[in-house]
């Protein structure tokens, strides 16, 4: 029984920091305490990044369940009323042909970082043809050296005479 009290403790303690930190979010307080439980810690991304999140509250209609649904329909409200401005996310190659709302400046930043990138590319792709090309040849003529003219056989017997 005193492990169940303990983590009936720890969980009312999460809750509360999450409904915190509800209040600080719906209120748009300078600071977030986002640090003080793990469950809070868990849903920084959700709650304040760039995502949109759904909260669902579980209420029951029974009298002695009062006190419980009061106090989710008072997170649930706050929850409401938190306000965040969602962006897409998405790759650069997939954002350039639509640039709807994008600076003339970072577009232009962008397709010359695209072009350089491609640029690299080439250049990578050309210094791994030329190394190809270059050990073939190298090894053609280490080979043709190592044979002489007359191949091994004629390299000795012109040592020999």
């Amino acid at each position: 029984a005193g492990q169940r009290l303990e983590e009936a403790k720890l969980i009312n303690r999460s809750i509360s920091a999450l409904g915190n930190v509800i209040a600080a979010l719906a209120s748009n307080a300078a600071h977030i305490p986002f640090r003080d439980s793990k469950l809070t810690r868990l849903l920084t991304d959700s709650l304040g990044g760039n995502t949109k999140t759904a909260l669902c509250a579980t209420i029951g209609p029974a009298v002695h369940n009062y006190d419980e649904t009061f106090c989710t329909l008072l997170l649930a409200t706050r929850a409401m009323a938190i306000q965040t401005c969602l962006q897409v996310n998405e790759r650069v190659e997939t954002a350039l042909p639509d640039t709807a709302g994008a600076s003339a400046a970072s577009d232009a930043y962008t397709r010359e970082l695209l072009a350089q990138l491609q640029q690299l590319r080439l250049e990578v792709e050309t210094l791994r043809r030329e190394k190809r090309i270059s050990s073939a040849t190298t090894m053609t003529a280490a080979s043709a050296s190592a044979n002489g003219p007359a191949g091994p056989a004629g390299a000795a017997g012109a040592a020999g005479a």
